[in-house]
């Protein structure tokens, strides 16, 4: 970054630091450097967003609502605000929870072939049976059927507790504005 941008200086200041506008721009060097240095004001607003974006989540905390899913609510007197809003997301551990399915003898996958057409099942099967040889070739992977793992929780043959090992739970924030 060059030395005329630092933390130190307000958005205004940066403003006034901008190149003006030129109309019609006939050196391709010329160009070039009003380019560049946009390019290192946009960076630097970049990160200033993100130091305002964790500012905005650390009043929220401090000084908004908070609703019953984890997000901080802050609304001012004209009807505009901020909200730092949790956002929920579930995945499950695909390799532990084949690994569990293989240690219990249950299904709760399905194979998958990178190919097009109706036949991708039998496709699979062919190579896998017939032609055993050619499967390193192929990529067949095994992915999780949420309906298999669903349904082997409910029959009982997975646990609670192992169903709860097997599901990452994440939450991320993200700020939403009123305006």
């Amino acid at each position: 970054m060059s030395e005329e941008i630092t933390q130190k200086h307000t958005f205004w200041e940066l403003v006034n630091l901008l190149p003006p506008m030129p109309s019609d721009i006939s050196d391709p060097k010329k160009a070039y450097e009003l380019y560049m240095k946009a390019d290192e004001y946009s960076d630097f607003l970049d990160d200033y967003k993100k130091m305002m974006r964790e500012k905005m989540f650390e009043l929220a905390e401090q000084l908004g609502e908070e609703d019953d899913k984890g997000s901080h609510k802050l609304r001012f007197e004209d009807g505009t605000g901020f909200k730092k809003e949790a956002r929920h997301y579930v995945s499950i551990d695909d390799d532990r929870a084949l690994e569990l399915a293989e240690e219990k003898g249950i299904n709760i996958s399905e194979k998958e072939l990178k190919a097009k057409g109706q036949y991708v099942e039998e496709l699979i099967e062919v190579i896998e049976e017939q032609l055993p040889d050619l499967a390193d070739l192929v990529d067949i992977k095994e992915k999780i059927n949420e309906d298999y793992l669903e349904e082997a929780y409910l029959n009982g043959d997975i646990t609670e507790q192992e169903f709860s090992e097997l599901v990452n739970k994440e939450i991320r924030y993200a700020l939403r504005k009123y305006k």
